[in-house]
């Protein structure tokens, strides 16, 4: 398999912004599949937006896709996955594999909220620690993600879906 990885950022100073240790963590990831990593400076908006991230991953989309990459692995510039994290999402069984962890603006939740069904999203699985328990330890649990801190994404839905700020979920 080979993989994408993208992280998105920004320049200060004349370097991108990104923690060490995101850095460590993606260079010392043990996979046994071809792992190319890419740092993303595509910002056509000269000031703070989220524009920027969406323009960002956009361009990682058309990357993967020109590329023949298998899938794309996103990890924001302040994410720390653990050595196996793209192994592990690459052995699950979905098109779409977040890697959990905590949200860092507002309130500490999981990333991970319960699936509810195709149109309805739930709550974090942080209000559920039951739920929690029982994902840990089947290894997996469907979801509906939220966030991009960590997520593979497989080619199928690279070729599927395009991502896109409107209030619609997705476009196919």
């Amino acid at each position: 398999m080979r993989v994408l990885a993208y992280t998105a950022t920004w320049l200060e100073k004349g370097e991108p912004v990104m923690r060490p240790e995101c850095r460590a963590s993606v260079e010392s990831q043990v996979f046994d599949g071809e792992l190319v990593w890419e740092v993303g400076l595509e910002n056509p908006w000269p000031y703070p937006t989220h524009k920027n991230v969406l323009a960002q991953y956009q361009h990682a989309r058309l990357l993967a896709l020109a590329g023949g990459y298998d899938a794309l692995w996103t990890v924001e510039h302040d994410m720390v996955p653990p050595a196996d994290a793209l192994q592990k999402m690459s052995y699950t069984p979905a098109g779409v594999v977040y890697g959990v962890y905590l949200l860092r603006h507002g309130s500490w939740v999981l990333n991970a909220w319960e699936y509810v069904g195709e149109r309805n999203l739930g709550e974090s699985l942080t209000l559920y620690p039951g739920k929690v328990a029982a994902a840990r330890k089947q290894g997996s649990v469907r979801v509906s993600g939220c966030g991009w801190g960590c997520t593979l994404i497989h080619r199928p839905v690279l070729e599927r879906v395009e991502f896109h700020d409107e209030l619609s979920l997705i476009h196919i």
